[in-house]
């Protein structure tokens, strides 16, 4: 078995079920495969701005929609996630240096 990196996603009822259909359809052994195929197929159709002459199936389509929701999501709150931390980063110099005032004017 080779190392792959691995990650868990979370998506609609409705997306998982085009991801099942999707990889009926295909006779595709897993459901992993599929969703890796998918991306692929996603990812490359992004590279080159809606490929020319590319048509997705409307399953495809919405799997790519759902899987560009996620990734914008996630996005998201990694920026959140990091704000929040550079402003309690602050906020901490902020206290640290008003105690650091008090202290030296009561000396």
């Amino acid at each position: 078995m080779t190392e792959k990196p691995r990650f868990t996603i979370t998506i609609d009822d409705e997306i998982f079920e085009a991801l099942r259909k999707y990889q009926y359809e295909n006779r595709i052994n897993s459901r992993a495969k599929a969703a890796e195929q998918l991306i692929e197929l996603a990812l490359g159709v992004v590279e080159k701005g809606e490929a020319a002459g590319t048509t997705l199936s409307s399953d495809e389509a919405m799997l790519l929609k759902g899987f560009n929701d996620a990734l914008a999501i996630g996005s998201s709150r990694a920026e959140d996630m990091i704000y929040m931390a550079r402003q309690a980063t602050l906020e901490k110099k902020d206290i640290s240096a008003t105690s650091s005032a008090s202290r030296n004017k009561k000396a």
